[in-house]
């Protein structure tokens, strides 16, 4: 279910960050995979189970296609290279420590969701908070003002003192 939920939603999710912004459906992404994370931990029927995974894959969408271009964007090119490699690698390694974590030390799943969970409730907060959109979405959407606000705000987070 999870395989159909992604493969389902990745025909329009990714449109969907072109045409409203990155930063909106990649939220939207993580606050769904938040409620689908409590749907999972507390779910004692098969096919509540079942939704909550399809439910899962379509949120997997949001971040890995929308999410993963929105971080990107925001960064030089320079630095492309490095922060996609890390973000693959950690996507890599949790399914690594998924392994471990089911074959020797638990079969039951609440701890890794909760964990999981609380990433996705931390993550959140960060990106609602503190990332601005995509300057490259606002500049392709002529939304010129706005895209050289949000250009300022990384050049002074960076701490390079240039005014765009």
């Amino acid at each position: 279910m999870f395989f159909i939920g992604w493969a389902l939603s990745s025909l329009f999710v990714a449109r969907l960050g072109d045409l409203i912004g990155r930063k909106k459906v990649f939220v939207a992404a993580l606050l769904l995979q938040v409620v689908t994370i409590l749907i999972l931990i507390n779910s004692t029927n098969l096919h509540l189970s079942m939704a909550g995974l399809f439910l899962m894959g379509v949120s997997t969408a949001g971040r890995m296609s929308v999410g993963f271009f929105f971080l990107i964007e925001q960064v030089p090119k320079d630095s492309q290279g490095k922060l996609s490699t890390s973000m693959a690698a950690f996507d890599a390694t949790a399914m690594i420590w998924a392994t471990i974590y089911f074959s020797y030390f638990s079969h039951n799943s609440v701890y890794w969701e909760s964990f999981a969970l609380l990433l996705t409730i931390v993550s959140l907060t960060f990106i609602a908070i503190f990332v601005p959109e995509s300057p490259k979405f606002l500049y392709e959407k002529r939304m010129f003002r706005e895209a050289r606000e949000v250009l300022n705000y990384i050049a002074d987070k960076n701490g390079v003192g240039i005014e765009v």
